[in-house]
């Protein structure tokens, strides 16, 4: 059985976090017609699996209105920031059964995802790894999430799969500085620099992955479109979808063995209109 899912990941820019310190002598839209934005990109990818990152403790219920009947819908952790990760796996006919659980100081949602082909055993690790103390937090909490996904792996022997999302903070040189090479992750964007968040500052960077095991091969990636030359690069990401970063989405197909190496990916951007 070869089985495909279309994963999409997106810092949603938390409300919380627009304040004029962040975002000095910068319009930032009210947060219902962001919100608007994208929810309206989302509806085009038509993702199985989203995550979200930077999601309000208030947004939850409107999100539930919104994709409650297609979609599982994790909970989300309060403790550590006025904003989480929250996962959304849709109810169809490769995932049959998802269960959440949530790492607070990790600032990550794992879902468990159950498939109609009993011997598959689907992880999506949703994550924000944070950017103080130059990365010493967001390397902690890296080993503290890929030691969940080694044990995890351990436990589903047959055919292993994991697919790790999210804002990690980082560039990718950096990235394997981060992310524990016992993994033996690969990122379906191939490290390439194009950049998923565009600062009040006029920087673009890639800070975002999509990161996937053995098991799991990228049969298409959805490129991320870059900011026009001549427009400033976060207004432009606003105005866009709705938030600070460019959504990382891609087809991901499960292989028949998960030693086997993936395979090179067909690009497409998705139009945006």
């Amino acid at each position: 059985m070869q089985s495909r899912v279309r994963v999409l990941s997106l810092n949603a820019l938390a409300q919380s976090l627009v304040t004029p310190t962040t975002f000095p002598q910068m319009i930032i839209q009210p947060v219902d017609r962001r919100r608007q934005i994208m929810f309206e990109h989302v509806a085009r990818v038509a993702p199985d699996v989203i995550c979200l990152q930077e999601v309000d403790d208030d947004e939850r219920p409107d999100i539930v209105d919104r994709f409650g009947l297609d979609y599982h819908i994790s909970s989300m952790s309060k403790k550590q920031a006025r904003h989480s990760t929250l996962t959304l796996v849709k109810r169809n006919s490769v995932v049959v059964d998802v269960a959440f659980t949530d790492y607070e100081y990790e600032e990550t949602t794992i879902a468990m995802c159950a498939t109609a082909d009993s011997d598959d055993c689907l992880m999506v690790v949703n994550s924000h790894l944070r950017w103080e103390e130059y990365g010493k937090i967001a390397k902690a909490q890296a080993t503290n999430i890929a030691a969940v996904i080694e044990e995890a792996m351990d436990e589903c022997k047959e055919r292993p799969r994991v697919v790790w999302c999210g804002d990690f903070n980082c560039t990718p040189k950096d990235i394997w500085k981060r992310i524990p090479r016992t993994l033996t992750l690969r990122d379906a964007f191939n490290l390439e620099p194009s950049p998923t968040w565009c600062s009040p500052r006029g920087i673009a960077l890639r800070l975002d992955y999509m990161l996937h095991s053995p098991g799991v091969r990228p049969v298409q990636i959805d490129r991320p479109l870059r900011p026009p030359p001549d427009q400033d690069p976060l207004r432009w990401a606003l105005q866009t979808y709705g938030t600070d970063h460019i959504p990382l989405s891609a087809v991901l197909e499960f292989t028949a063995d998960p030693r086997a190496e993936p395979s090179r990916t067909t690009e497409m951007e998705v139009p945006d209109v």
